[in-house]
C-alpha cells in the first residue's frame, strides 16, 4: 500500500520508535526529489502520521491540511513579520495529532501540554537551524516567483530542506516518546 509515494508501514510487528527510525531511514534517499505534489509541510506531517499506522490517518484531507504551509512560511511582511517553516508547521500539526492520541484534545490542560510542546520543539529546531521562519533558514520569500525560481535553479530543497524535514520528524518523535508508546503502540 502507497501513501504519498511511500510505503505504508503497519503497526503490527514493529515498535512505534522502530518505525520512525526506519521512516527516516527511508525518506533520507526518497525525499531527495519528491513527488511533485509534496512540499515540506506535507512531507512533515503526512509521514509523521504514516508511521503511527491508523487507517483513518491516510486520509487525502491531511495532506490538503498541510499543502499550504510552505508559501505561508516563506512570506515575509513589509513589517518585517516572517511565517515559520514548513516542516515546522507540518511537525507541530503531527505533535498535536500524538499527544491527543485517538481522542480530541479538549482539557485546557491538554492544550497547554501540546502548546508547551511546540514551543519545545520550536526551541531545539532554532538551535539546529537558527530560525524556525522560512525566509531565515532557506533564503527566500516564497511570495515572489523569481525567488521560487532561484530557489530551485539553486537546488536549495536537496542543500538545506529536506534536512529540515528528516529533523523535524526526528525531533517529533525524540520529544514525544512517552506519548508514543502509551497512545500509539
Amino acid at each position: 500500500m502507497k501513501f504519498n509515494n511511500f510505503a505504508f508501514m503497519t503497526s503490527t510487528n514493529k515498535d512505534i520508535m522502530t518505525r520512525f527510525d526506519e521512516k527516516l531511514e527511508i525518506l533520507k534517499e526518497e525525499i531527495k526529489r519528491p513527488n511533485p505534489g509534496a512540499n515540506c509541510a506535507i512531507l512533515t506531517f503526512t509521514n509523521i502520521l504514516d508511521v503511527l499506522g491508523k487507517e483513518e490517518l491516510k486520509s487525502h484531507y491531511f495532506t490538503n491540511l498541510a499543502a499550504p504551509f510552505p508559501l505561508f512560511g516563506g512570506y515575509k511582511s513589509k513589517d518585517g513579520w516572517k511565517g515559520p517553516c514548513g516542516a515546522v508547521s507540518g511537525a507541530l500539526a503531527g505533535l498535536g495529532v500524538i499527544i491527543g492520541g485517538d481522542k480530541k484534545i479538549s482539557k485546557m490542560s491538554e492544550v497547554r501540554k501540546a502548546e508547551m510542546s511546540a514551543g519545545r520543539f520550536a526551541i531545539q529546531f532554532s538551535k539546529k537551524f537558527g530560525s524556525i521562519c522560512c525566509a531565515d533558514i532557506c533564503g527566500y520569500d516564497m511570495t515572489k516567483p523569481d525567488n521560487m525560481m532561484e530557489y530551485m535553479k539553486n537546488n536549495t530543497w536537496e542543500k538545506k530542506c529536506m534536512h529540515f524535514v528528516l529533523f523535524a520528524i526526528d525531533q517529533v518523535r525524540k520529544q514525544t516518546e512517552k506519548e508514543l508508546l502509551k497512545n500509539w503502540e
